[in-house]
């Protein structure tokens, strides 16, 4: 009779830790699952529009431009499609460069998308000029 009687005062707190994991509101379980809405991802920028020629004033070409000029550009396209804070990375033609700066504002541009709404996006842009 004591062994039954130990072994049960033994159990006793096996008992009650049980029940009290088991009285556990069920909210928690709602609460830790949040909604994550799926995406329909990005759609990415697009030239619609682009300049055939960077337009230089004659007096320019005095000067010896090189065979192919490369100017690298980084800019911003707007939710408008339009091109914003345009600024030359690296260029090997000093001269050209606010010429081909002017030239990428006229850039016309499908604007970069997430989840069916347009948003503005960086771009990086290079042109190559010859003569």
């Amino acid at each position: 009779m004591r062994s039954m009687l130990v072994v049960s005062l033994l159990l006793v707190p096996l008992a009650f830790a049980t029940t009290a994991v088991a009285s556990q509101p069920a909210i928690d379980a709602v609460t830790s699952m949040q909604h994550n809405p799926i995406t329909t991802g990005v759609t990415p920028v697009r030239v619609l529009h682009r300049p055939r020629h960077i337009r230089v004033p004659s007096d320019q070409f005095n000067f010896s431009f090189p065979e192919l000029a490369m100017i690298h550009l980084k800019l911003d396209v707007t939710r408008d499609g339009n091109a914003r804070d345009v600024r030359i990375v690296s260029s090997n033609d000093p001269i050209l460069n606010p010429y081909a700066i002017a030239e990428a504002y006229r850039f016309r541009w499908r604007p970069a998308r997430l989840d069916h709404h347009t948003i503005s996006s960086p771009v990086n842009l290079t042109l190559m000029v010859s003569q």
